[in-house]
């Protein structure tokens, strides 16, 4: 296994160890994340170490676009609610980077979150909220 070097927008370095057989040649490779925070990538990394040995998605699922469908069927686990309630930044900033990393389970949760977190608002009470107000 080849390790793997992640490194932030504020230029913070993650290791990884690397499990992809595609990728054995690209020992202490260095891939820049200008995109994600520091504090964003190890909640990242957190969380596909915890769902390393989770199953594979099938074939339809890992080819499957964004769809809000999937966002309201998506079941949270327990340990993934605790792990996902942050502030909204800190959320915003997660579904950011899971986009960006096509890591569409977590993308899928986050935006969940993210939805139950505004349902019954109303504009204004939104507005407030997503400024980082308590409306």
């Amino acid at each position: 296994m080849s390790n793997i070097k992640l490194v932030s927008a504020e230029g913070e370095s993650f290791t990884i160890q690397n499990i992809l057989d595609d990728m054995e040649n690209c020992d202490n490779a260095v891939f820049p994340l200008a995109n994600i925070k520091s504090a964003t990538l190890r909640k990242i990394i957190e969380w596909a170490d915890y769902h390393k040995n989770d199953p594979q998605p099938s074939n339809e699922d890992e080819n499957e676009e964004y769809s809000f469908t999937k966002v309201r069927t998506v079941n949270i686990s327990p340990w993934d609610a605790q792990f996902i309630n942050v502030d909204i930044e800190d959320l915003v900033n997660l579904i950011a980077s899971a986009q960006y990393l096509n890591i569409k389970h977590l993308l899928h949760i986050s935006c969940r979150t993210f939805a139950n977190m505004i349902k019954g608002k109303t504009v204004h009470e939104m507005s407030v909220f997503l400024r980082g107000g308590n409306a």
